[in-house]
């Protein structure tokens, strides 16, 4: 079978012979995007799936001991990228993300997510011209690069195109037409919360409660004999 070797859509752009023809090619790209996007956004993530990072194949995250070792879900959000474990579900990470909140200034306004009931959906972190193939010639497009594909609560795709995304992302938002969440503005004051944290526990568990400290063994007496 020959190996055909198709180029990123960062090349392609690249190999524009004018601008016009490089204006068409990004149009064109984003649309191309925007409806790879639109099956992957709108693809909900394996039942009894935690919040966190989908390893393998689709099929393949069906099976709990492959969603068991999946790791932590990679978004910028979480400041670093990492999360710092894979949360239980959407309610779990609400409350970590306010918790975060509330170590923001006093003075400033109160706010909060409202994520609990939202569907788990597979969520692209990383979108750029060089995370999908072009075919030249019937501009079929494929999407590479499944690393940072995470299980994460509706929200996270607004949050995704309409505010920490790249011009490109924008671009690309447009054709998509997705409706801004509510949640944005208090997720982009969480994040800044956590790029400054180092731990990003916040002092609660994978289920968005107080961490129990483990207690300190009795030490026995000393006593002279």
């Amino acid at each position: 079978m020959e190996h055909v070797h198709l180029p990123t859509v960062q090349h392609w752009l690249m190999d524009a012979v004018s601008d016009a023809d490089h204006r068409s090619r990004f149009e064109m790209a984003c649309q191309l995007i925007a409806n790879a996007l639109r099956s992957l956004f709108t693809l909900s993530a394996p039942p009894g799936a935690e919040v966190g990072l989908i390893k393998g194949a689709y099929a393949q995250t069906l099976r709990p001991d492959i969603c068991a070792r999946s790791g932590c879900a990679i978004h910028p959000f979480f400041g670093s990228y990492d999360a710092p474990f894979r949360y239980t579900d959407a309610a779990a990470l609400e409350r970590h993300i306010n918790r975060a909140i509330t170590y923001r200034a006093k003075r400033l306004p109160r706010m909060e997510v409202s994520m609990s009931d939202e569907p788990l959906v597979m969520v692209q972190s990383e979108i750029g011209p060089d995370k999908f193939l072009i075919d030249p010639e019937t501009r079929q497009l494929t999407m590479i690069d499944f690393g940072c594909v995470s299980a994460l609560p509706h929200s996270f795709v607004s949050y995704t195109l309409h505010v920490s995304g790249t011009r490109f992302v924008a671009e690309v938002a447009k054709y998509l037409d997705w409706e801004r969440s509510n949640n944005c503005r208090a997720m982009a004051a969480a994040t800044r919360i956590y790029g400054l944290t180092v731990t990003k526990h916040f002092g609660l568990d994978k289920d968005g409660y107080p961490r129990k400290t483990a207690s300190r063994p009795s030490q026995p007496l000393c006593t002279q004999s």
